[in-house]
């Protein structure tokens, strides 16, 4: 089974490219689906959560007010790396679970969507990585139209990230998302040719 990781910055346009993928019927697990479910109430790393940052963090139906964790985790950053280390080792476990179960159904390519694959040593359950990337400038309008958020608050999450340049350089794929969907499209089903001779 061919592994191949899918990562970019923020904004970059990662989900877009896992539903093209989802779309041509290949499988993708979604670190960010399962980096929100091992922080639900009840799930061990949930537990840590509340004792090391209070609970403050919790909305008031007892879940975890994730914009509150964001606030806090994006303005500190050891903050973000004690979350990190809370989050990181369960959502690992989870991942390899799933790829587990994907080799026993005969999947020949699976993709594992992680925003911080090379930051988590997640990578390193990959043969192959594609960085999806896009201009800072459309990045941030992106992330304003999706999240409400202020320039000020985008730019912290940026910067809580890999450097655009040292992720691109890391990649065995760069897909340009600053041009449309179609284009980008093109560039999945064109990179996606180099497995099909590996089946």
């Amino acid at each position: 089974m061919i592994v191949v990781g899918l990562t970019g910055g923020i904004g970059s346009g990662k989900s877009t490219v896992s539903d093209i993928l989802k779309e041509q019927g290949i499988p993708v697990i979604d670190g960010d689906l399962i980096a929100r479910e091992v922080v639900e109430p009840h799930m061990p790393a949930y537990e840590e959560i509340v004792r090391a940052f209070g609970t403050e963090v919790l909305r008031q139906d007892g879940k975890l007010n994730r914009k509150r964790i964001g606030e806090i985790v994006f303005s500190d950053p050891e903050k973000l790396s004690l979350l990190n280390s809370i989050t990181h080792k369960e959502i690992h476990r989870i991942i390899l679970e799933r790829l587990g179960a994907l080799k026993e159904t005969g999947s020949f390519l699976v993709f594992l969507d992680a925003a911080l694959l090379f930051e988590t040593g997640f990578d390193q359950l990959t043969d192959w990585v594609w960085v999806v990337d896009a201009p800072e400038d459309i990045r941030v309008e992106r992330i304003q139209k999706r999240d409400g958020l202020i320039e000020e608050e985008i730019q912290k999450r940026i910067r809580s990230q890999m450097p655009r340049k040292l992720r691109n350089e890391k990649g065995d794929l760069i897909l340009d998302n600053s041009k449309g969907r179609e284009e980008l499209k093109a560039q999945i089903l064109q990179g996606l040719k180099q497995y099909e001779a590996k089946q």
